[in-house]
């Protein structure tokens, strides 16, 4: 039992030191954001991340914490082998999505989204638009990032599933405390709202709120939300109806529309909202607070 819980908050601990280094090599790659920012204020960058980190964690300590279970009663080879595997191809994707996510906001100044993750059904287009050297350089980032983190979760044991020995019943009293603690952890606390993005948001420019932000967590969310917001259901005619009411529609007497101005060539100005995408839409996933009454 205690070997199991200690193998867990052991895997805490190693994602909460991976968020924090990926949230400095943030702040560095993405200095100019941060040039009028008090040095006072970076503490407090990773100190309101904790509950977000903690909750991303989590979601990744699930399937793992099963595992963990399931090993107190069948400890073998494979389950040893698919513990470590999972890990290895998690950490890949982690990496991969969070390094994204630094690159994205360097040049867009917005976190890596569904929006953004839509234009890699184009790759080409994509490698166009960057040099050489900025993508051999950021191939080189993301297997010493990767390397390193292998290094570590190797070196302190954490694919090694405990050999667990002792009464049944002891083992049994593992799964309820493992539940509370997971639980606990995924929704922030016993508040009522789960914990979200604005257990990150304590300073007044926008730069700083993202750096606190979960980037992984960023990103699950935005694309579950965008493809609840994408499957709303729409009323659809079919084509025959489509085509009689847009016919009437256009059908109309000459001389019979109303005038509500004197003037016959007046002057006309027209607000389009093209930059108000998804990423700053609530309800489609994006920021809070952004679009109240468009929400």
């Amino acid at each position: 039992m205690i070997k199991t819980l200690k193998h867990i908050l052991k895997l805490y601990l190693f994602w909460l030191l991976l968020f924090a280094a990926l949230r400095l090599l943030f702040l560095v790659f993405n200095a100019k954001y941060f040039e009028q920012s008090n040095i006072g204020v970076f503490p407090y960058i990773f100190l309101y991340a904790l509950r977000l980190d903690i909750s991303a964690a989590s979601y990744l300590i699930l399937i793992p914490a099963v595992m963990l279970l399931v090993n107190l009663v069948w400890h073998h080879v494979f389950l040893n082998k698919l513990f470590t595997y999972f890990h290895y191809l998690i950490l890949f994707l982690v990496i991969a999505a969070m390094l994204g996510n630094i690159v994205i906001y360097y040049y867009w100044a917005a976190m890596l989204s569904k929006r953004a993750l839509q234009f890699l059904q184009d790759p080409a287009e994509v490698l166009a638009s960057v040099t050489f050297l900025q993508t051999a350089g950021g191939l080189l980032l993301f297997a010493f990032l990767y390397g390193s983190s292998l290094i570590l979760f190797n070196r302190i044991k954490l694919g090694q599933l405990p050999q667990i020995s002792g009464n049944v019943f002891l083992k049994l009293l593992t799964l309820p405390l493992l539940v509370f603690i997971i639980a606990y952890s995924l929704r922030g606390g016993f508040q009522l709202i789960p914990v979200n993005e604005s257990s990150c948001y304590f300073s007044n420019k926008t730069s700083e709120n993202h750096a606190a932000i979960n980037s992984l967590w960023f990103l699950i969310r935005n694309v579950l939300l965008s493809e609840r917001a994408g499957k709303q259901k729409f009323v659809f005619y079919d084509d025959e109806t489509c085509n009689k009411l847009f016919h009437s529609l256009m059908k109309h007497t000459p001389d019979t529309s109303n005038c509500f101005i004197n003037n016959p060539h007046p002057n006309i100005v027209i607000i389009i909202g093209e930059s108000h995408t998804a990423d700053v839409v609530e309800a489609l996933g994006g920021e809070q607070g952004n679009s109240p009454h468009l929400d």
